[in-house]
């Protein structure tokens, strides 16, 4: 694993597109870790976000956990409790268990699961339609998790 701080020119990119997904984003700095699976990106020494394969940058549940007031900020689906656990244990999400949809997004984009009864992200993952046709949908999988509690992401965060 490889770990190191951004140049001044880097940090400057990272910041904007932070900004684009979280709204300001005020640092003293900021990070890298690599291994070779993941590449994650430290704010003030904690994992905020990672990027995936696609090039995205992919909020990280661990911080999302310790910062709900972010969760605000992102496109979200409330799902009921039926479908928390399958959920946080890496299911995709079905339609059946979508209570609300909130905020706008795009097929591909990124959209954080909570929970129902608390509010409490339990899953990120890749929106499969718009939110404008997951509102009309009653049946079939909506949204591809690609991040979990207890998935070797959140493991690395914990550890770092």
């Amino acid at each position: 694993m490889k770990r190191y701080h951004l140049s001044k020119k880097e940090a400057k990119k990272l910041r904007a597109m932070l900004t684009q997904l979280f709204g300001d984003v005020e640092a003293g700095s900021y990070e890298v870790v690599e291994n070779r699976d993941y590449t994650l990106y430290l704010v003030d020494r904690e994992p905020m976000v990672y990027r995936d394969k696609e090039g995205r940058l992919v909020p990280l549940l661990y911080y999302l956990v310790r910062h709900r007031d972010l969760i605000e900020k992102l496109p979200r689906v409330v799902v009921d409790q039926g479908a928390v656990g399958p959920v946080s244990r890496g299911a995709d999400v079905m339609a059946p268990g979508i209570v609300d949809v909130r905020g706008e997004f795009r097929e591909g984009d990124v959209v954080v699961v909570v929970d129902e009864k608390h509010g409490m992200p339990i899953a990120v993952t890749v929106a499969l339609f718009s939110s404008e046709q997951l509102r009309g949908m009653e049946r079939g999988r909506v949204l591809k998790n690609v991040h979990h509690v207890g998935d070797k992401l959140w493991d690395l965060c914990k550890k770092l």
